[in-house]
């Protein structure tokens, strides 16, 4: 009996002893780190740019992994594989000549040699390149931007229509690139066929598609201080809209004002007491304004394609 009880005892103490062994070799086993995720993101283009359906645009990518290296990045659009690139610079040169236009999702992928991954998305917007205008009544061609998927010109129109039509202090050197200054009832009608001054809705939806009226005279602007006085804030010109301080002209004509300073475009609307609205761009700010004017007064003047 003693002799069983000691076996039990000697039992139980292998038993606790290999119990211990084991606990000792688990809790000092080397754990394997947690995988760190590779770093991913798409610098161009930029989230919610607009490209004009011609050429190419280079997608870009910025990767990196911490603890490894970055074994491929991916790039689809739209769900469709367009390209796996095992090295740096991440680049892929995507074909947009010619491609419906519309709004197009840019997926990055990125993978490191762990089997981690790590995505970044961007939308874009491919618009239709636009075409110049022709105004065959003189032969002169204007350029055209897309802003608020509306088509505009991006000149000062300068078709010389008869006798109410000025150019600023009578200077003809000052058709370029100011072009010419009309009163309301001519600037109604001088667009030509296919075209039309814009309303004042119409000018409320394109400030609106360019930030607001607080920002979109900048994004207007043209830059620098060439022709406009300085400080000619914030302006970026980023539209592609290519304002200039053309001024205008008051009192029946008797004097011209604001060269260099403020741009005054007409729209088709006028108010209750039958003044003619007008949007104002100024070197000191970079605002998009309306202001009421005479229909004497003659102003700047750019057209909207029909539609």
């Amino acid at each position: 009996m003693k002799n069983r009880c000691n076996l039990n005892a000697l039992s139980n103490i292998t038993l606790s002893l290999l119990i211990i062994t084991g606990v000792l070799m688990y809790s000092c086993k080397k754990k394997e780190p947690e995988n760190i995720l590779p770093t991913c993101t798409l610098t161009s283009p930029t989230d919610g740019e607009s490209l004009y359906n011609n050429g190419t645009c280079t997608v870009s990518v910025s990767a990196e992994d911490e603890d490894g290296s970055v074994s491929e990045v991916r790039i689809s659009i739209n769900g469709v594989g367009m390209s796996s690139l095992s090295s740096f610079p991440y680049n892929y040169t995507w074909e947009i000549a010619g491609i419906d236009p519309g709004t197009y999702t840019i997926l990055a992928s990125a993978y490191d040699d762990d089997g981690g991954s790590t995505d970044h998305s961007i939308e874009v917007i491919i618009d239709e390149t636009p075409m110049p205008l022709i105004d065959t009544r003189d032969n002169t061609t204007y350029s055209t931007v897309y802003i608020g998927g509306k088509l505009w010109m991006s000149e000062n129109l300068a078709y010389d229509y008869g006798s109410s039509t000025y150019v600023y202090n009578s200077n003809v050197a000052n058709k370029t690139p100011y072009g010419y200054l009309y009163t309301w009832n001519d600037a109604c009608d001088v667009c030509t066929e296919g075209w039309h001054l814009l309303s004042k809705g119409e000018w409320e939806e394109a400030i609106e598609a360019l930030g607001g009226s607080s920002v979109a005279g900048g994004y207007m602007k043209t830059t620098g201080t060439a022709y406009w006085d300085s400080p000619n804030y914030n302006a970026s010109n980023t539209s592609g809209f290519n304002a200039y301080p053309g001024g205008k002209r008051i009192n029946y004509g008797y004097y011209f004002i604001d060269m260099g300073q403020k741009a005054y475009f007409w729209t088709s609307s006028t108010d209750y007491l039958d003044e003619k609205h007008s949007v104002v761009l100024s070197y000191d700010t970079d605002d998009a304004t309306f202001l009421e004017q005479y229909d004497i007064y003659a102003l700047s003047v750019r057209c909207m394609k029909d539609y």
